[in-house]
Formats: structure tokens, C-alpha cells, sequence
């Protein structure tokens, strides 16, 4: 990222940040094999939530969004109007496929509602903090079910 800064390079400033995304996602995910092989798989959505909040940090400041200093990436307000939809798209996607998949296991009510945190985030970036509000909610009521889930799984395993 120097060299793009010293040549007023967008494109290598860009490429310098997604080898450093490119190397937290291979360090989480080998986190996540040790984890889930030490008999912890709820560990594996939230390495993949933290892995999420990396690259969006890193997009975030690549954009120059909330920064003092000049952005490294200047978007034009069309091309940030897209990229916000393209998160919300993604965490929206990602929400009602963890919603889906809850009856596999309830690391997915977990993960569902850690999507759900992210299009309440989504909500608020956008300027639709109604919905930013209920997602959150949503978030709640889905950890709490998660809670429920696993004492009652519990009971029966007799633990």
C-alpha cells in the first residue's frame, strides 16, 4: 500500500488492501478448523462474522468513509449508492439463508441472527433506520431462541 501511495496509485492502494483481506480470511479460517476440531463448531459462524467485519472495515476505510484524511478510493455518490445495495443484498441473502437452514443446527439461529446485526446495519446506512431498528429487534429474539435451543438440547443429551 506505500508503493500505491508514493504513486498515487488507486489500484495498487486497493490491491495492497485485499492481500491484507486476502490474509485474515486464511488465518481465520485456519482458526476456525482448530476450533471446530476441538469440538466447538458454534465457533465456525462467528469466525465467519468476524471474517465479515474485516472486510468490511477494510472497505469501509478503502472508501474513505468517516475518514479525516483524503480517501484512498474517491466513489462517486452513484457507485457508493451501489455498493451499499451490494452489502445489503449480500447480508440479506445471507440472513434468510441462515433462517432456512436453522432446523440443521443452532448455530444457524446464531448465525441468523448475527445476519440479522448486519442488515440492521445495512438499515442505518442506508437511511432506513425503521428497518435498521427491526433487524436489531430481530437480532434479539434470535439469540434468544438460540439460548432456548440449547438448553432444551441440553435436557435432552442430558447435559
Amino acid at each position: 500500500m506505500g508503493a500505491g501511495r508514493r504513486l498515487h496509485s488507486v489500484a495498487l492502494i486497493a490491491d495492497g488492501h485485499h492481500a491484507r483481506a486476502d490474509a485474515y480470511v486464511s488465518l481465520a479460517v485456519i482458526a476456525s478448523a482448530v476450533v471446530v476440531a476441538l469440538g466447538a463448531p458454534i465457533a465456525d459462524p462467528l469466525i465467519g462474522l468476524g471474517i465479515t467485519l474485516v472486510i468490511l472495515r477494510i472497505t469501509w476505510r478503502s472508501l474513505g468513509l468517516g475518514a479525516r484524511r483524503k480517501p484512498a478510493l474517491a466513489l462517486a455518490p452513484w457507485q457508493t449508492h451501489q455498493v451499499l445495495t451490494a452489502f445489503g443484498v449480500t447480508v440479506l441473502t445471507f440472513m434468510m439463508v441462515m433462517y432456512a437452514c436453522e432446523r440443521r443446527g443452532h448455530g444457524f439461529i446464531l448465525a441468523f441472527a448475527c445476519g440479522c446485526l448486519l442488515s440492521s446495519v445495512y438499515g442505518f446506512l442506508a437511511g432506513t433506520w425503521p428497518f435498521g431498528v427491526v433487524e436489531a429487534i430481530w437480532a434479539v429474539i434470535a439469540v434468544q431462541r438460540y439460548r432456548d435451543v440449547r438448553v432444551a438440547s441440553g435436557r435432552r443429551h442430558g447435559v
